[in-house]
């Protein structure tokens, strides 16, 4: 009887810390909406894991910590999941919470969508997990479930995914919640929504 309820306790720790994380972030990112008069959240599709990469093309986690929104590069990460978490020595920007990208610039707009859509249903980054990758990533792709090296939101809190919102609220969304959760990419005049997020296991996508 002890060793589950070790295992649930612990299990709760981390979604605890997870959350914690999260809510760290959104006051960084607080001061990025603010710099940024509240119009985008910057994540490029970059091939290059390092805070400095050759190409200037960074990912979320590297451009904040470049820039000094973020200082402890470990907020990055869900704390049960933080074995790839560093690259000689450096962050590992690859495999961090998730978030959406658009454009050859890695601008995410919401001004379009927050007309449309309430800011407190938008997600900016939440645990991901990418099949291909086997790990936690920080791009998201949620139309489909065959692009595998695209990460989708994760329930490995028992079965529940901590999101931040736009609004900068965190909250653990299960998966029948994702219905009603949207990205910030636009479709035809219409903001897209989560297809699909990723079983507790990591083994397969799922719709909502």
């Amino acid at each position: 009887m002890l060793l589950p309820a070790l295992s649930k306790a612990k299990e709760k720790a981390k979604a605890t810390a997870c959350i914690n994380n999260l809510k760290q972030i959104g006051l960084a990112v607080a001061m990025y909406f603010d710099d940024a008069q509240g119009e985008y959240f910057y994540n490029h599709n970059a091939s290059s894991a390092s805070i400095d990469p050759p190409n200037g093309n960074r990912t979320w986690a590297a451009f904040m910590i470049k820039y000094n929104y973020i200082n402890d590069d470990k907020q990055c990460y869900c704390p049960g999941h933080l074995d790839k978490s560093t690259l000689n020595g450096q962050l590992n920007a690859f495999y961090t919470y998730g978030g959406f990208y658009n454009g050859v610039n890695g601008v995410v707009a919401y001004k379009e969508p927050m007309a449309k859509v309430s800011a407190g249903n938008i997600l900016v980054l939440s645990d991901g997990y990418s099949i291909g990758s086997k790990h936690s990533m920080f791009k998201m792709y949620t139309i489909n479930n065959s692009s595998e090296s695209y990460a989708r939101p994760w329930l490995c809190h028992s079965g529940r995914a901590n999101v931040l919102f736009v609004d900068l609220h965190v909250e653990g969304i299960a998966r029948n919640g994702f219905k009603e959760i949207k990205t910030p990419q636009m479709w035809n005049g219409n903001v897209v929504g989560i297809n699909f997020v990723c079983d507790e296991g990591g083994l397969t996508y799922v719709a909502p």
